[in-house]
């Protein structure tokens, strides 16, 4: 018997995530191999929402993953954000930073190896297979997208605190992996949704470089003032992008097609 769309899509998300959970087991130093571990879990984990898919402890260990992904990531991204941000930095602080980032390297290497000890991905399969329950999609993606539309307005508005701006962040990804489960490769909606990724994902970038640097003991304050500096910019193009590709006549056409 031919496999539902969605469970077809559900083993090939987790095949991906079991790919990249290798790789990052087998070399933790890999940075592409841990970010996209991060990435492709974060995927799953939203068309497990999506097809009511998986059990609970699941989705707690499909979290727990991206968690223990996001420090060795953030610190990777920010080598990146103070290069942009021309910050003079002494010997001293980047030999600090990348011992942050070696110990963080180390303790996801033994989660990874203590949860490859334990066959995880071999328990999580399993709750894939026992999946015969049709899921509310239309529905699901609707109810998203005006969510995703409401709050954004919200988040744009000048003024905003970056919180809020972070949980419109957070949503707008649960929506674009929704979508990508849901619409054509490359569509219009995917590409708006992109775009906008990218701006929030600048700014997200900027704010965690700071409170990362801000933990190191001889994190300068002229590294802190040039990063901040970086913030007003990114929140500006993540508004101007707003109200350029998510106008009101667009947004009708979006909701049209899952009413």
């Amino acid at each position: 018997m031919k496999a539902p769309p969605g469970k077809r899509k559900l083993e090939k998300l987790f095949g991906q995530v079991a790919k990249y959970f290798r790789s990052a087991a087998d070399d933790p130093r890999n940075a592409d191999a841990i970010h996209s571990l991060r990435t492709s879990s974060r995927r799953l984990r939203q068309a497990l929402v999506l097809y009511d898919a998986g059990d609970e402890r699941f989705r707690r260990g499909l979290k727990k993953l991206i968690t223990a992904c996001g420090l060795v990531r953030d610190l990777d991204v920010l080598f990146a954000v103070l290069s942009e941000a021309h910050t003079g930095q002494s010997q001293l602080f980047r030999e600090e930073l990348h011992a942050v980032r070696k110990e963080a390297q180390r303790k996801l290497a033994r989660k990874l190896r203590r949860w490859r000890g334990r066959d995880l991905l071999s328990d999580w399969k399993k709750t894939l297979e026992a999946r015969n329950r049709p899921p509310a999609v239309r529905e699901s993606v609707l109810h998203l997208m005006e969510d995703f539309f409401d709050r954004g307005d919200r988040a744009a508005q000048p003024g905003h605190s970056y919180k809020k701006i972070h949980r419109f962040r957070v949503l707008s990804k649960q929506l674009r992996y929704t979508l990508e489960l849901t619409e054509p490769r490359g569509s219009a909606k995917l590409q708006a949704l992109k775009g906008l990724q990218d701006r929030l994902g600048a700014l997200n970038d900027c704010v965690v470089a700071i409170d990362l640097v801000s933990g190191v003991p001889s994190g300068a304050p002229a590294v802190t003032r040039n990063l901040r500096r970086l913030v007003p910019r990114r929140e500006q193009a993540f508004r101007v992008y707003w109200r350029n590709s998510f106008r009101a006549p667009g947004r009708a056409r979006w909701l049209k097609e899952y009413r």
